[in-house]
């Protein structure tokens, strides 16, 4: 809230009309443009005093002598909480996304990299996904194939999609039937757990169980355990980078290497995205301008929100724009779009 606290319902009304004259023309907005495109029903005298005192609340701003006046990050971070009142996505794009992902056959990794291109597309922003850290997923199924006499592929899948594998060198690889055999064994005692966790998994039995393949066991849990311990860093996926650089705010050289380097600092990114997403309370929150814990984004809004796996691993969701930024239509992709998601992934983590 500004210095003398709530708006009455007149400065309201002038507050929205500056955001979302802003927001589609990108220019100073004066008085006679409120009344005459955002349909105020109020002189243009009374208007300007009502932008007078909005601006000396620290709401809005003059960029330049004679200039009209434009939202300041405390006028949009009324405008977003109480203000604002985001719609559901329709019905036609809803279907839509849910289209995107019917396509994609038990790839976590595509879902991921698609939701980004969905988010792009559909906010006209530059959208980052954030994967769980592979630890903190769980092991949904383990499978092995037999390609020479000594060699076998092993393949992990997480419960996030994720697939690790590697082409491994025996001594003696077991036979077809076998080799199912272990499969299954293996599947029965370490699918379901975390990945952080299997180190903590009494493995004694299974040892003993595998007698006579402890070679081929041996490969197995050293890939679950470096999968474990080499992956616990985020996968991020980026799309839509050129949609911020179109952005009148941004055509000065100097304010766009700044938005580039700060999508290029994976840490700096997830922190912006996760402290974003706290805002809404485990639903979509808005991080506006000097609110964004990394430098890089201060001239930016970023609108994230967190989604989770069955193993309560959580990634993160996100589109980065300038502050004049469409928040309506950006937190409603975001919400339809993390419940779509997290729909897709519970159905292929059910298959």
């Amino acid at each position: 809230m500004g210095a003398h606290g709530i708006l009455d319902e007149r400065k309201r009304q002038v507050l929205a009309a500056i955001v979302r004259e802003y927001v589609q023309t990108a220019e100073p907005v004066s008085s006679q443009r409120v009344v005459e495109r955002q349909g105020i029903r109020a002189s243009a005298a009374t208007v300007r005093h009502e932008m007078a005192i909005l601006e000396e609340w620290g709401y809005i701003y003059q960029p330049h002598a004679s200039a009209g006046r434009l939202p300041s990050d405390l006028g949009y971070r009324y405008f977003v909480d109480e203000i604002l009142r985001p719609r559901h996505l329709s019905q036609r794009e809803r279907e839509w996304i849910r289209q995107k992902y019917a396509q994609i056959r038990e790839d976590g990794e595509e879902i991921l990299r698609a939701t980004c291109a969905i988010l792009a597309h559909l906010t006209g922003y530059t959208a980052v996904v954030f994967a769980p850290a592979l630890r903190e997923t769980l092991l949904r199924y383990i499978e092995m194939a037999p390609l020479d006499r000594h060699r076998l592929l092993i393949l992990l899948v997480t419960d996030g999609g994720h697939v690790q594998h590697r082409l491994v060198t025996v001594e003696r690889a077991p036979d077809s039937k076998a080799l199912l055999r272990l499969t299954r064994l293996l599947n029965t005692r370490l699918a379901g757990q975390r990945l952080s966790l299997l180190e903590e998994v009494e493995l004694s039995h299974l040892w003993q169980e595998a007698k006579g393949y402890n070679e081929v066991l041996h490969q197995v849990l050293s890939l679950l355990k470096r999968t474990a311990l080499e992956e616990g860093k985020a996968q991020v996926f980026v799309d839509g980078i050129v949609s911020i650089l179109e952005q009148p705010e941004f055509q000065e050289v100097s304010r766009a290497r700044e938005v580039l380097l700060g999508l290029q600092g994976e840490e700096g990114l997830r922190r912006s995205l996760k402290e974003a997403a706290e805002r809404g309370r485990g639903l979509v929150g808005v991080g506006i301008g000097c609110e964004n814990p990394v430098s890089h984004f201060r001239a930016c809004s970023i609108v994230s929100t967190p989604y989770s796996l069955a193993s309560g691993a959580w990634g993160y969701l996100g589109v980065i724009g300038p502050t004049r930024m469409r928040y309506g239509r950006a937190m409603q992709v975001l919400e339809s779009t993390r419940l779509l998601l997290e729909e897709a992934l519970q159905g292929m983590a059910g298959r």
